[in-house]
């Protein structure tokens, strides 16, 4: 069971994560006929550092056994391992440009909607178990 600290310090992650989705949805705007435009831009930035940023509260919760009903039935999807992938070439150097795991996660139709729906209960769980604790998660940072 991990320690009240641990869960603060996955939180921290969980609310950069969080605040990348945010800075996406601000700065969306539709793809134009070359993704590399894009990608260079605030929307694709925001996007991918939001997917990476995602990936590492997985790894966290993973690494400290957390429980929840709704995220275990979310990781069980191939996005996840896909997800593994997109953060692995956002944040080591890739030679292409256009990463291919980075296009097949994208172009998935679901995977934008698992993503939100994965922050979206990671953000419940964080929210349900500061209730739960009646406030201490913020009392608990290191």
């Amino acid at each position: 069971m991990p320690t009240k600290s641990e869960i603060a310090t996955l939180h921290r992650y969980f609310l950069w994560a969080r605040r990348c989705r945010t800075f996406f949805e601000n700065a969306a705007a539709p793809r134009g006929p070359d993704p590399r435009m894009w990608f260079a831009e605030d929307a694709g930035m925001f996007l991918t550092r939001w997917y990476s940023a995602l990936f590492v509260v997985v790894e966290g919760w993973k690494r400290l056994r957390c429980e929840d009903a709704t995220i275990k039935d979310l990781l069980k999807s191939k996005n996840a391992r896909r997800l593994r992938k997109v953060r692995n070439c956002i944040c080591h150097y890739q030679p292409d440009y256009l990463d291919d795991h980075l296009l097949s996660f994208i172009e998935t139709p679901e995977s934008a909607a698992w993503a939100q729906a994965l922050t979206d209960a990671f953000g419940e769980y964080f929210l349900n178990r500061d209730n739960a604790d009646e406030g201490e998660l913020g009392e608990t940072l290191p």
